[in-house]
Order: structure tokens, then sequence, then C-alpha cells
């Protein structure tokens, strides 16, 4: 554990990441992946998920000392693929998002409540 192993961490996740998208291409096909990544709906998603888990990798193999870039980097590759994958529930958005401000409407009346 420890600060001098997050770059190897940081690498060690994307690729799985990289694996992930492997395998999907060899179930459904490469053009067909993309089509469907890259739709309207996912657009933003993707390219926010793609290009994280470049800049994670790239960050992790030519300035491994920069911790905070690699988690924050790391944090929003995952938030990215979360969002990406609710894409695909039905109104698995909308849902996520009820809940979310549920729960943070709660945290915070609870902590309003005890000021």
């Amino acid at each position: 554990g420890g600060k001098q192993h997050i770059a190897e961490f940081a690498i060690a996740y994307s690729l799985g990441n990289l694996c992930s998208i492997g395998s999907s291409c060899f179930f459904v096909g490469p053009v067909r992946l993309f089509k469907v990544m890259f739709k309207e709906e996912r657009r933003t998603a993707a390219i926010i998920y793609v290009s994280c888990l470049s800049a994670c990798i790239g960050i992790a193999v030519e300035f491994p000392t920069w911790t905070l870039p690699l988690i924050i980097v790391i944090v929003v590759q995952y938030c990215a693929l979360v969002w990406y994958g609710l894409s695909f529930v039905p109104f698995g958005r909308s849902l996520f998002c009820k809940c979310f401000r549920k729960v943070t409407d709660t945290a915070y009346n609870q902590i309003t409540e005890q000021v």
C-alpha cells in the first residue's frame, strides 16, 4: 500500500477496464460496440471514460509520482463508467439521480439539525 503503489494500481485498473472493453468487442464486434458506445445518450460518458482511461495510463507511466491527479482521474473514470452503464438500464440515470438527491437531502437535513 501507500503512495508509491498508486501508479501501479492506476495501470492495473485501467488495463482491467481495457480488457472489459476488449471482451465486449469479442461478444458484439468492435464496430457495433463503438456504435453503441458513442450513441448520443452515451457519447459524453463514453468520451470522458475513454479520455480518463488514456490519461490515467499516460500519467501513471510518465509521471508516477503525481498521486493526486492519478486519484482524481481514477475517480472520474469510475464515475463515467457508472454513468455509462446506467444508460443501459431503463430509467437508470433518472433513478440514480433521484436516489442520490434523496440521500444527500437526508444527510444535509441531519447535519443542519445538529448545528
